[in-house]
Protein backbone atom coordinates (compact mmCIF):
# COMPACT_ATOMS: atom_id res chain seq x y z
CA UNK A 1 0.00 0.00 0.00
CA UNK A 2 1.40 3.84 -0.93
CA UNK A 3 2.60 5.38 2.68
CA UNK A 4 1.18 8.16 1.76
CA UNK A 5 -2.21 6.72 2.50
CA UNK A 6 -3.48 6.21 5.75
CA UNK A 7 -6.92 4.06 4.75
CA UNK A 8 -7.64 1.72 1.90
CA UNK A 9 -10.65 0.78 0.97
CA UNK A 10 -11.15 -2.13 -1.69
CA UNK A 11 -14.46 -3.41 -3.38
CA UNK A 12 -16.62 -3.03 -0.47
CA UNK A 13 -19.97 -4.84 -0.14
CA UNK A 14 -22.34 -4.20 2.41
CA UNK A 15 -26.05 -5.53 2.58
CA UNK A 16 -27.91 -5.10 6.56
CA UNK A 17 -28.95 -9.40 7.14
CA UNK A 18 -32.41 -8.46 7.26
CA UNK A 19 -32.48 -7.17 3.81
CA UNK A 20 -29.83 -9.13 2.28
CA UNK A 21 -31.50 -8.21 -1.48
CA UNK A 22 -30.94 -4.78 -1.11
CA UNK A 23 -26.91 -4.05 -1.53
CA UNK A 24 -26.19 -0.93 0.57
CA UNK A 25 -22.95 -0.30 -0.73
CA UNK A 26 -21.54 -2.17 -3.82
CA UNK A 27 -17.96 -2.18 -5.00
CA UNK A 28 -16.81 0.80 -3.19
CA UNK A 29 -13.47 1.71 -2.97
CA UNK A 30 -12.11 5.16 -1.46
CA UNK A 31 -8.44 6.17 -0.25
CA UNK A 32 -7.32 8.39 2.25
CA UNK A 33 -4.24 10.45 2.63
CA UNK A 34 -2.70 12.14 6.00
CA UNK A 35 -4.34 15.59 6.47
CA UNK A 36 -7.16 14.97 4.24
CA UNK A 37 -10.37 16.65 4.31
CA UNK A 38 -12.92 14.15 2.66
CA UNK A 39 -16.68 15.57 2.46
CA UNK A 40 -19.49 12.60 1.24
CA UNK A 41 -22.48 13.87 -0.39
CA UNK A 42 -25.83 11.73 -1.32
CA UNK A 43 -29.58 11.15 -1.00
CA UNK A 44 -30.46 9.35 2.05
CA UNK A 45 -29.93 5.51 2.27
CA UNK A 46 -26.91 5.78 -0.44
CA UNK A 47 -25.33 4.49 2.73
CA UNK A 48 -22.99 7.06 3.63
CA UNK A 49 -23.43 6.51 7.59
CA UNK A 50 -23.57 2.67 6.74
CA UNK A 51 -19.87 3.91 5.66
CA UNK A 52 -18.60 5.51 8.60
CA UNK A 53 -19.55 2.35 10.86
CA UNK A 54 -17.85 0.40 8.32
CA UNK A 55 -14.81 2.39 8.98
CA UNK A 56 -14.94 2.70 12.39
CA UNK A 57 -15.29 -1.16 12.87
CA UNK A 58 -18.93 -1.18 14.17
CA UNK A 59 -20.07 -2.96 11.10
CA UNK A 60 -17.93 -5.32 8.82
CA UNK A 61 -18.37 -5.43 5.34
CA UNK A 62 -19.59 -8.92 3.16
CA UNK A 63 -16.96 -8.92 0.64
CA UNK A 64 -14.16 -6.59 0.12
CA UNK A 65 -10.70 -5.19 2.17
CA UNK A 66 -10.39 -2.56 4.65
CA UNK A 67 -6.51 -1.69 4.92
CA UNK A 68 -4.60 0.49 7.23
CA UNK A 69 -1.22 1.57 7.02
CA UNK A 70 1.09 -0.86 9.09
CA UNK A 71 2.37 2.56 11.40
CA UNK A 72 -0.58 3.50 12.27
CA UNK A 73 -2.26 0.00 13.13
CA UNK A 74 -1.38 0.68 16.66
CA UNK A 75 -2.93 3.99 17.37
CA UNK A 76 -6.50 4.66 17.31
CA UNK A 77 -8.42 4.29 14.03
CA UNK A 78 -10.95 6.82 14.19
CA UNK A 79 -12.97 8.89 16.60
CA UNK A 80 -16.65 9.41 15.60
CA UNK A 81 -19.00 12.38 16.03
CA UNK A 82 -22.61 12.25 15.48
CA UNK A 83 -25.49 15.11 14.38
CA UNK A 84 -26.48 15.12 18.22
CA UNK A 85 -23.44 16.40 21.15
CA UNK A 86 -23.52 12.51 22.90
CA UNK A 87 -22.16 13.89 26.17
CA UNK A 88 -22.43 12.75 29.96
CA UNK A 89 -25.16 15.07 31.16
CA UNK A 90 -24.01 14.53 34.22
CA UNK A 91 -19.73 15.27 33.72
CA UNK A 92 -18.50 19.00 32.79
CA UNK A 93 -17.25 19.90 29.51
CA UNK A 94 -13.52 19.27 31.03
CA UNK A 95 -14.75 16.00 32.09
CA UNK A 96 -16.64 15.21 28.93
CA UNK A 97 -13.51 15.74 26.80
CA UNK A 98 -10.96 14.03 29.52
CA UNK A 99 -12.85 10.26 29.45
CA UNK A 100 -11.63 9.96 25.74
CA UNK A 101 -8.11 9.84 27.20
CA UNK A 102 -8.50 7.93 30.48
CA UNK A 103 -8.30 4.04 29.00
CA UNK A 104 -4.84 5.01 27.83
CA UNK A 105 -3.03 7.62 29.71
CA UNK A 106 -2.35 7.09 32.98
CA UNK A 107 -1.02 10.25 34.15
CA UNK A 108 -3.30 13.00 35.18
CA UNK A 109 -1.18 15.86 34.15
CA UNK A 110 -0.69 14.72 30.98
CA UNK A 111 -4.13 14.42 30.43
CA UNK A 112 -4.91 17.65 31.76
CA UNK A 113 -2.52 19.32 29.70
CA UNK A 114 -4.28 18.28 26.44
CA UNK A 115 -7.63 18.59 27.80
CA UNK A 116 -7.02 21.98 27.86
CA UNK A 117 -5.06 22.43 24.92
CA UNK A 118 -8.15 21.42 23.50
CA UNK A 119 -10.43 23.87 25.20
CA UNK A 120 -8.52 26.78 24.08
CA UNK A 121 -8.07 25.25 20.51
CA UNK A 122 -11.98 24.86 20.21
CA UNK A 123 -12.28 28.32 21.78
CA UNK A 124 -14.39 26.85 25.05
CA UNK A 125 -12.03 27.23 27.65
CA UNK A 126 -14.87 29.27 29.51
CA UNK A 127 -17.20 26.70 29.30
CA UNK A 128 -15.07 23.84 30.99
CA UNK A 129 -16.71 23.68 34.29
CA UNK A 130 -20.53 23.74 32.72
CA UNK A 131 -22.54 20.39 32.12
CA UNK A 132 -24.40 20.27 28.85
CA UNK A 133 -27.52 21.48 29.60
CA UNK A 134 -25.77 24.84 30.14
CA UNK A 135 -24.20 24.87 27.13
CA UNK A 136 -26.01 26.53 23.72
CA UNK A 137 -25.60 23.76 20.76
CA UNK A 138 -22.89 25.20 19.29
CA UNK A 139 -20.67 24.87 22.90
CA UNK A 140 -21.66 21.14 22.90
CA UNK A 141 -20.49 20.40 19.21
CA UNK A 142 -17.41 21.96 19.64
CA UNK A 143 -17.10 19.77 22.90
CA UNK A 144 -18.15 17.05 20.89
CA UNK A 145 -15.29 17.37 18.56
CA UNK A 146 -12.73 18.10 21.39
CA UNK A 147 -13.21 15.01 22.59
CA UNK A 148 -12.89 13.34 19.53
CA UNK A 149 -9.76 15.14 18.39
CA UNK A 150 -8.08 15.02 22.02
CA UNK A 151 -6.88 10.92 21.60
CA UNK A 152 -5.50 12.09 18.27
CA UNK A 153 -7.20 9.14 15.79
CA UNK A 154 -6.38 8.99 12.53
CA UNK A 155 -9.36 9.66 11.32
CA UNK A 156 -11.74 11.95 12.36
CA UNK A 157 -15.51 10.99 11.13
CA UNK A 158 -18.28 13.09 11.09
CA UNK A 159 -21.85 12.27 10.48
CA UNK A 160 -23.79 15.49 9.92
CA UNK A 161 -22.49 17.40 13.11
CA UNK A 162 -23.53 20.88 11.83
CA UNK A 163 -26.88 19.71 11.07
CA UNK A 164 -28.66 20.48 14.58
CA UNK A 165 -26.55 23.92 14.90
CA UNK A 166 -28.65 27.00 14.56
CA UNK A 167 -27.31 28.69 11.34
CA UNK A 168 -25.81 31.86 12.76
CA UNK A 169 -23.16 30.12 14.71
CA UNK A 170 -22.51 27.41 12.12
CA UNK A 171 -20.26 29.21 9.67
CA UNK A 172 -17.88 30.23 12.46
CA UNK A 173 -18.12 26.96 14.17
CA UNK A 174 -17.46 24.81 10.95
CA UNK A 175 -14.39 27.16 10.09
CA UNK A 176 -12.76 27.17 13.84
CA UNK A 177 -12.84 23.04 13.61
CA UNK A 178 -11.58 22.75 10.41
CA UNK A 179 -8.74 25.23 11.53
CA UNK A 180 -7.84 23.31 14.25
CA UNK A 181 -8.12 20.08 12.12
CA UNK A 182 -5.54 21.47 9.39
CA UNK A 183 -3.37 22.30 12.58
CA UNK A 184 -2.90 18.95 13.71
CA UNK A 185 -3.20 17.22 9.94
CA UNK A 186 -5.94 15.04 11.02
CA UNK A 187 -7.85 13.31 8.51
CA UNK A 188 -11.68 13.54 8.26
CA UNK A 189 -14.55 12.91 6.94
CA UNK A 190 -17.55 14.84 6.85
CA UNK A 191 -20.98 13.59 5.65
CA UNK A 192 -23.54 16.21 4.86
CA UNK A 193 -27.09 16.42 2.76
CA UNK A 194 -25.72 20.40 2.51
CA UNK A 195 -23.12 21.14 -0.30
CA UNK A 196 -22.44 24.46 1.29
CA UNK A 197 -21.14 22.85 4.04
CA UNK A 198 -19.08 20.31 1.77
CA UNK A 199 -17.70 23.41 0.10
CA UNK A 200 -16.71 25.00 3.25
CA UNK A 201 -14.99 22.13 5.05
CA UNK A 202 -13.77 19.93 2.89
CA UNK A 203 -10.81 19.55 0.43
CA UNK A 204 -12.71 16.95 -1.92
CA UNK A 205 -16.25 15.88 -2.62
CA UNK A 206 -16.99 12.39 -3.23
CA UNK A 207 -20.42 11.63 -4.56
CA UNK A 208 -22.24 9.09 -3.65
CA UNK A 209 -25.92 7.65 -5.60
CA UNK A 210 -28.87 5.61 -5.56
CA UNK A 211 -26.74 2.82 -7.16
CA UNK A 212 -24.71 2.40 -3.97
CA UNK A 213 -21.02 3.16 -5.98
CA UNK A 214 -18.70 6.24 -5.71
CA UNK A 215 -18.76 7.21 -9.03
CA UNK A 216 -17.71 10.72 -8.87
CA UNK A 217 -14.72 12.04 -6.80
CA UNK A 218 -14.21 15.81 -6.97
CA UNK A 219 -10.43 17.14 -6.48
CA UNK A 220 -10.67 20.87 -7.73
CA UNK A 221 -13.29 21.77 -5.20
CA UNK A 222 -12.29 25.00 -5.23
CA UNK A 223 -11.86 25.35 -8.80
CA UNK A 224 -15.08 24.13 -9.54
CA UNK A 225 -18.26 26.07 -10.08
CA UNK A 226 -21.22 25.42 -7.32
CA UNK A 227 -23.85 25.21 -10.47
CA UNK A 228 -21.54 22.20 -11.82
CA UNK A 229 -21.42 20.45 -9.12
CA UNK A 230 -25.35 20.48 -8.26
CA UNK A 231 -25.58 19.24 -12.13
CA UNK A 232 -23.16 15.91 -11.23
CA UNK A 233 -25.20 15.35 -8.03
CA UNK A 234 -28.39 15.62 -10.05
CA UNK A 235 -27.02 13.51 -12.74
CA UNK A 236 -26.24 10.92 -10.11
CA UNK A 237 -29.21 10.07 -7.84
Amino acid sequence: MNQTYLLDLKNIYFSYPDESEIIILRDFSLKIKKGEIISILGANGCGKTTLLNIISGFLKPDKGNIIWSEKNKKSLLTSLVFQQANLLEWKTGYQNIELSLISHISDKKKRKKIVNNMLNLLEIYPHKNKLPRQMSGGIKQRTTVARALAPKPQILLLDEPFSAVDIASKEKLMKDIKKVIKKQEQSTILVTHNLDEALLFADKILIMNSKKRNIKEIDNIRQISKKEIIRILNMKK
